[in-house]
């Protein structure tokens, strides 16, 4: 029974992982490896984090040699393998003397432990106290005997619990479960059972010492049939003998009754972080996250929020993080465990995505002209084998994506129609799998199964169709062969517009006033776009003005002034177009999307010359220039309330563009700023309307993105920045934000 790769429910959820953050990879890696059996399957690396992957692994089942490897990645994807313990080592701690993680078991508390089952408790007790772990309970310890609590190196619990003897599984340790404090129980376990199709498998009442254990794991339908009531002595001699892993909810009598008692916490908030998660993987993360979200559960992540698409984090009724994670499991395995092999998806890696066909197919010409879609299978480039995708044919490309409700942002990859040759059925010799089809290029063939004769039939008249309205006047081999060329040299042009960030010629220094002014802008996109710079603020404007070789002097007597390696330009127009370019990666934008920008950049130069004259001249220019601003104001102001979107960025996205900036600069600016000038937009509430939306998710995005903080706040006229070591909060007229550094 309990077979550790058991699924449940609509989208098949498993009971997946438990993150637990550690200080240390090497010594927590050999802990768990050494003494408990455990075998790392996958390592990821990023910027400032690392993630190892640790399974007890099924008999049979052996891990891919480099944990770093696509292979390593898919395996781990597929979930296999059962339940895995992820450990996550952000950067530097190792080196940090004074830094620790929190186990949860004392205040604040919340998380309890992971417990793994063995033959012997005495023997593997005594093999780590041997190595000089400390234990939180030795096997004769207090009342309960016969089980154990070691610490590991970073002061986690781990329970070392006596296997029973009818387990099918000897001679090793096995990764057995992960212990949760709840404050309501039946709440709790309702959530899990519902919402996550975990079944309680066993339920312990412990009157005398006032708590209930329960345990739940992800049993098939079949293992629930074969299930003992939880709460018989039956079910507590099934529980040791599990070969998955167990979700057990631990509750203290009357935590759910104690008006002052705020619950437990879920190990992510500082400074008491730790215990990271429990995740459970699904066929599909949109449509889980759907049905959870209209089953009224709250998420700390949903699928398309962050920069991480389609993983998400729900909370349980405690606030612990719960993880939805995509399962990849190759077809023939899907044929062989029951799968729909024209539903099946495979665990290999598909082609890089095409940056010049993500443009050309995303233009509303092209979507307005779908020619044909559905979902095929796909053999894959590198390794042979199969993925589900979502194909899109239309007039200029061939295109699949991962899923048919992710087009806007998830294309896997694809092909130019003009580079390809013909469809055609499939070569049975080269090819075994039933109604397949042949997708010919110049520079390579796409083997491809639809899920029936007429299906496959259907697409391949459909691509040679599209193929045929691309020739109507029947142009010979070479006459084609000559345009398509032509063509493909169009098309690596764009690509190398488009296909990243143009690269600065040298270094950058920004040169202006020690202030906001014309200059912000340009130091907002270049902060927002991760470059680094010299920020050069002028003190002595009169001197480098009177300097006949000083560059304000070459450059038409005016600042700011940008220097990029051998060149150099003013004209703060020219500045900043040039920013957005490296900076937020412009030149992928649409030519209109430019033209939009521009027009609002330039919009944002009109304000500030009309806010200018309130400041500078004498006093009677300046009280005329007040008395006329509101109605100079006005054409102005009605034109960006048509330029701003009813909610996000201006292009959409999850970045602003130059546009959204020069508009958070012009309102939020300190010098000059229609905030800090004390414009009243009350006559604008369409712009005021609008404002609350592009305006705190630029805030956001400027506040994780420059640095340092505190120069932030000279420039941008905040209510309120605190900075913290752990982070940030800020406040911004009715807007409030934190960010708690990672």
């Amino acid at each position: 029974m309990a077979n550790p790769l058991a699924t449940a429910g609509p989208q098949n959820f498993s009971f997946n992982q438990t993150m637990l953050r550690v200080k240390d990879p090497k010594k927590s890696l050999d802990f768990y490896t050494k003494y408990f059996g455990m075998t790392v399957i996958n390592k990821g690396d990023y910027s400032d984090f690392s993630l190892y992957f640790l399974v007890t692994l099924p008999e049979g089942q052996s891990a891919p040699s480099d944990v770093t490897s696509e292979e390593a990645r898919a395996y781990r994807k597929s979930g296999k393998y059962g339940c895995c313990l992820e450990l996550t080592h952000n950067h530097g701690t190792e080196t940090q003397e004074d830094f620790s993680y929190h186990n949860g078991n004392s205040d604040p508390r919340g998380f309890g432990h992971i417990g793994f089952l063995v033959d012997d408790v005495y023997a593997k007790s005594e093999e780590l106290e041997k190595d000089g772990f400390e234990f939180a309970k030795k096997p004769d310890d207090g009342n309960m005997k016969g089980l154990a609590f070691v610490k590991d190196p970073d002061g986690y619990w781990v329970e070392i619990i006596k296997r029973s003897s009818d387990s099918p599984v000897t001679g090793r340790p096995t990764f057995q479960q992960t212990m949760l404090r709840v404050k309501e129980l039946e709440k709790s376990v309702e959530f899990y059972k519902t919402h996550c199709h975990m079944t309680e498998v066993c339920r312990i009442d412990f009157p005398n010492y006032k708590f209930t254990l329960v345990f739940m794991a992800t049993l098939t339908e079949k293992e629930k049939e074969c299930m003992p009531a939880p709460d018989s002595e039956a079910a507590q001699a099934k529980l040791w003998s599990l070969p998955g892993t167990t979700l057990e909810l631990t509750y203290n009598y009357g935590t759910d009754k104690d008006a002052d008692f705020e619950g437990y916490d879920n190990g992510n908030k500082e400074p008491k972080r730790g215990f990271g998660h429990v995740a459970f993987m699904v066929d599909d993360v949109y449509a889980a996250s759907e049905a959870l979200e209209k089953a009224g559960c709250k998420f700390q992540k949903k699928p398309d929020e962050g920069k991480m698409k389609g993983l998400a984090f729900v909370l349980d009724p405690d606030g612990y993080w719960v993880e939805l994670v995509k399962r990849e499991v190759a077809e023939t395995e899907a044929a062989t465990t029951g799968g729909d092999e024209a539903s099946a998806v495979d665990i290999d890696e598909v082609e890089p995505l095409d940056r010049t066909l993500s443009v050309l197919i995303t233009q509303d010409d092209a979507k307005d002209q779908v020619l044909k879609t559905g979902f095929l299978n796909k053999e894959g480039g590198r390794i042979k084998s199969w993925k589900k995708r979502y194909f899109v044919l239309t007039p200029s490309a061939l295109a699949y994506y991962s899923e048919q409700r992710r087009m806007e942002s998830d294309l896997k990859g694809g092909v130019l129609m003009e580079n390809i040759v013909k469809a055609q059925p499939a070569d049975p010799s080269t090819c075994k799998k039933q109604y397949a089809f042949t997708i010919l290029t110049g520079e390579r063939n796409f083997q491809v199964q639809a899920s029936s004769l007429e299906e496959r039939d259907s697409w391949i008249q459909a691509i040679n169709d599209a193929l045929a309205a691309m020739n109507p006047e029947g142009l010979s081999s070479a006459s084609l062969a000559r345009e398509n060329r032509l063509m493909k040299e169009e098309i690596d042009r764009c690509k190398a517009l488009i296909n990243g960030r143009s690269k600065p010629a040298g270094d950058i220094e920004l040169i202006y006033f020690d202030g906001p002014g014309r200059g912000e802008l340009t130091r907002l996109v270049l902060n927002c776009g991760n470059i680094s710079f010299k920020d050069t603020r002028v003190a002595d404007w009169a001197a480098l003005k009177a300097d006949p070789d000083s560059l304000p002097n070459k450059l038409f007597s005016v600042m700011p002034i940008l220097k990029v390696g051998d060149y150099s330009f003013s004209e703060s127009n020219a500045i900043t177009a040039y920013a957005a370019e490296i900076a937020l990666n412009s030149l992928t934008l649409r030519p209109e999307q430019r033209a939009v920008d521009n027009m609002i950049k330039n919009v944002h130069g009109e304000i500030q010359i009309k806010l200018y004259k309130t400041l500078f001249g004498s006093d009677e220019s300046k009280a005329a220039a007040k008395a006329t601003l509101p109605e100079d104001l006005k054409i102005v102001m009605k034109g960006l309330e048509n330029a701003c979107p009813e909610s996000g960025f201006i292009h959409g996205g999850e970045t602003p563009s130059l546009g959204d900036l020069a508009i958070f600069d012009m309102f939020s600016s300190k010098f000059p700023g229609l905030k800090a000038c004390g414009i009243d937009l009350s006559s604008y509430p369409k712009f005021t309307v609008k404002l609350k939306s592009i305006l705190p998710a630029c805030l956001i995005y400027v506040c994780q993105k420059c640095s340092p903080l505190q120069k932030l706040s000279e420039n941008i006229h905040l209510s309120q920045l605190i900075v913290q070591k752990e982070g940030f909060s800020l406040r911004f007229g009715s807007f409030s934000y934190t960010k708690t550094c990672d």
